[in-house]
């Protein structure tokens, strides 16, 4: 086996379940299905009919700014099979001959998000003004956040305009960050958006990165057992075939994309 990537400098004690200790060979192609929930056409769509220029400052200001438009980057099944056949451990890839650790400061280059703060506890229940006021009695998911962002986008009042990127960001949070099986946003996030620049309080990188190798772990356990369920891959999947092809050199950004930042915005339209 080859000999580990010194590219990464986080500890593999990130990492939540133990995955196989080997590649995961799993059974007959096909057999398990493995699916993303991120929804990035959804939200880029969403994302320019609704934000108008009166909101660009306040959406500038915050922690996410630079990644609530997010690039055109999809993880398909194809993609995702390939990424899972080459897990290893808890952290690792096996690609070729390189043996590649995957990290939270990995996500950190890749959304350009500190690696500093509080932890973020997802499934922590916590009370929600912006939901009491605007999903009051609905889940705060998807399809109900579309609705309210295009009930409040014309508005221009002060008020309206931060209460507006507080749903946009939990918006983010649903198709793309923090994405899971019910495409509800995490209950633990719902009420942080109250308080807008506590946001960066937190430590986003690393809850990004636990809830993808969690899941990465489940479902390389059930492709190991030859399972027929459907093996999701949840949280910001698009970051892996970004970090792929970065630690690979498969494929390359445009050169004028060279010195974009934060570096997922180089790979706009990967498929």
């Amino acid at each position: 086996m080859a000999s580990k990537s010194s590219q990464s400098t986080d500890s593999s004690s990130d990492a939540g379940r133990k995955a196989p200790w080997r590649s995961v060979d799993g059974g007959p192609s096909g057999r398990l299905i493995v699916n993303s929930r991120c929804f990035v056409g959804a939200c880029r769509k969403t994302y320019s009919s609704v934000v108008k220029p009166h909101h660009l400052s306040v959406i500038q200001s915050m922690i996410f700014g630079n990644i609530l438009h997010f690039p055109d980057i999809t993880s398909d099944r194809p993609m995702l099979e390939f990424i899972l056949r080459r897990w290893m451990e808890s952290v690792e890839f096996e690609i070729g001959l390189q043996v590649i650790c995957f990290t939270a400061q990995e996500v950190v280059v890749l959304l350009g998000l500190p690696l500093s703060g509080e932890a973020l506890d997802l499934s922590l229940k916590v009370g929600s003004d912006i939901q009491n006021r605007y999903l009051e009695g609905k889940k705060v998911d998807r399809k109900n956040l579309e609705v309210v962002l295009k009930e409040m986008s014309p508005k221009q009042d002060e008020e309206d305009i931060t209460d507006f990127v507080k749903l946009l960001i939990l918006y983010f949070f649903c198709c793309i960050l923090f994405t899971n099986t019910n495409n509800l946003c995490p209950k633990g996030l719902v009420g942080l958006v109250d308080d807008l620049p506590a946001l960066a309080r937190y430590n986003c990188p690393k809850a990004v990165h636990r809830l993808i190798i969690d899941s990465l772990c489940s479902a390389a356990i059930k492709l190991q057992a030859n399972s027929k369920q459907v093996g999701y891959v949840l949280g910001c999947t698009p970051l892996l075939p970004v970090w792929i092809y970065e630690h690979t050199g498969y494929r390359c950004p445009l050169p004028s994309r060279h010195a974009i930042f934060p570096r997922v915005k180089r790979w706009d339209t990967i498929r």
